[in-house]
């Protein structure tokens, strides 16, 4: 570690006792699961430690749409040299992550649209080079970073449960069990002309000190939970020997999805407590897009424009109430301002 900076992971991926095939996929710095996964239960991959920057990312092909394994392994080889891209100088790793998604997208609606077939997949990615480290998700999968006292979700899911919490709708802990937690509102697979898909992306000064990130399909979190999946992963330090006994619990705890997580260290002998604090605050500062973006998203959310089989979900008289009052309230706020600016402008 003559830079003082090594980065070092290993991934485990199990196909669960359900499902018939693995749906999941991966990147892993330059490796993916094989696109003919026959039978195979299980696949594993370790990194020894490395000063060169690095990619990783678990995709989850969508549950219940067609071909979903073929989905996250489209999305897996459009982030293939992406490592190498990132080391180039004065590379932004955050639009870097951001252009691979959309890349995925842009190749899986071609193959969708030359197929015939609907597919769909998530993604939850992370750059790490010694100058910093940047994040992107879209869909469900998670970033954590791994704390002393617990785990920290870095990514947002993209669903229905999530939008419910945000408005008010559904506590967090309803929304644990609540089946809009299975409805996507944004995910690979969406064409332009349905739904302008978003990702959620941060980048923060790398100020780790022997840190640990993990990151992981629906079917993993489902599973375990937060609180069993930092029990595993604080005490076990070897990283081969800890994804798999995530996956292995799991399967125990009952195995109803594909399972994958990517756990990775960062080691950094520049580390200091005052760094580190200057990290937090970084890390929490969120990047809000637009109010154009925030408002055709609103628009998009309150009206469900989308076509049928492509994400949709059954609206509920309660979710109908509460785009009802939504709407009122937003229109009421749009008419105040117009009043607002007349009034100046008559003034």
């Amino acid at each position: 570690m003559e830079n003082g900076f090594a980065v070092s992971a290993a991934a485990a991926s199990h196909r669960g006792l359900v499902r018939s095939k693995n749906e999941d996929n991966l990147y892993f710095n330059g490796k993916m699961m094989p696109a003919k996964k026959g039978e195979k239960d299980f696949f594993s991959f370790t990194m020894d430690e490395t000063e060169e920057p690095c990619v990783f990312a678990v995709f989850d092909g969508m549950g219940g749409l067609k071909k979903g394994h073929e989905a996250s392994r489209v999305c897996a080889e459009a982030f293939k040299d992406s490592q190498k891209k990132v080391a180039e100088e004065d590379n932004n790793m955050e639009q870097t992550l951001l252009d691979r998604i959309n890349t995925a997208n842009e190749n899986l609606c071609a193959v969708m649209k030359k197929n015939g077939q609907r597919m769909g997949s998530t993604v939850a990615a992370l750059a790490v080079k010694k100058e910093g480290i940047a994040i992107a998700n879209i869909g469900d999968s998670r970033v954590y970073r791994v704390k002393e006292d617990g785990l920290r979700q870095l990514s947002v899911d993209h669903n229905e449960a999530e939008y419910l919490i945000e408005n008010g709708m559904l506590s967090e802990n309803q929304a644990l069990k609540h089946p809009s937690r299975n409805r996507l509102t944004q995910h690979v697979g969406i064409s332009p002309d349905e739904l302008v898909i978003y990702p959620s992306s941060n980048s923060f000064p790398s100020r780790a000190n022997n840190e640990k990130y993990l990151l992981c399909s629906d079917g993993l979190y489902s599973m375990l939970g937060e609180e069993k999946i930092f029990e595993i992963i604080s005490e076990n330090e070897d990283l081969e020997h800890t994804v798999k006994k995530l996956c292995d619990e799991a399967v125990k705890a009952g195995g109803k999805d594909n399972i994958t997580a990517v756990l990775i260290n960062i080691l950094n002998d520049n580390f200091t407590e005052e760094a580190f604090e200057e990290d937090q605050k970084t890390l929490h500062s969120e990047k809000a897009p637009s109010f154009g973006r925030t408002l055709m998203l609103y628009i998009i959310r309150l009206f469900d424009i989308r076509k049928k089989g492509q994400g949709s979900y059954p609206l509920t008289p309660r979710l109908i109430m509460g785009r009802f009052i939504f709407a009122c309230a937003f229109i009421s706020v749009l008419m105040c301002i117009f009043s607002a600016i007349l009034r100046h402008l008559a003034g």
